[in-house]
């Protein structure tokens, strides 16, 4: 878990193009992804490690498969999800942030920031690409609002709001105010 935390903190890819993991205790040539091979290399520093590694990778090969790593990716977000929004719901008062994009398959989304105080520092933090059903006012409102909604955030304490690329968000209609 440890190193799936550090790759993704680093925001650094996880697979490769082959996992195979009958022979992640081996040295290879291959490929097979950031998250195998820093496995491997835990297991060369650490003999402990590597022994375990074997053992349990001869037993429970599954506990490695794609599926599981995103399962553990998904508790991760959570967790630092929870310690943001936990953040921003003791500093009160907030600023939300807002950047509309196409992404490569042509839809098109939106990337949320939090900007608040916390112990004497201003900080801004990224909650999530959320994929925009329209560029309508209406529906970014709604997007928005979902994920305030999510994060157990009272939007009563938004004290300011930028947008870029989502210039629908800052129209005159009282329906659509945060």
């Amino acid at each position: 878990m440890e190193t799936l935390a550090c790759l993704a903190k680093q925001n650094i890819a996880i697979r490769g193009h082959k996992g195979d993991l009958k022979t992640i205790c081996e040295t290879s040539n291959s490929n097979r992804g950031n998250f195998l091979e820093l496995l491997h290399l835990r297991g060369k520093d650490l003999p402990w490690f590597k022994e375990k590694f074997e053992e349990l990778n001869n037993r429970h090969r599954m506990w490695l498969s794609p599926e599981i790593q995103n399962g553990i990716l998904d508790l991760i977000e959570s967790n630092v999800t929870k310690i943001i929004s936990d953040e921003v719901i003791e500093s009160r008062m907030y600023s939300i942030i807002g950047y509309e994009t196409l992404d490569i398959s042509r839809d098109e989304q939106c990337s949320l920031y939090l900007h608040c105080a916390s112990k004497g520092m201003m900080k801004e933090k990224f909650i999530g690409f959320y994929l925009a059903k329209s560029t309508t006012a209406k529906a970014l409102f709604e997007l928005v609002t979902e994920a305030l909604k999510d994060l157990n955030l009272d939007p009563s304490y938004i004290v300011g709001q930028g947008y870029d690329g989502a210039s629908n968000m800052k129209g005159k209609r009282e329906d659509y105010k945060l």
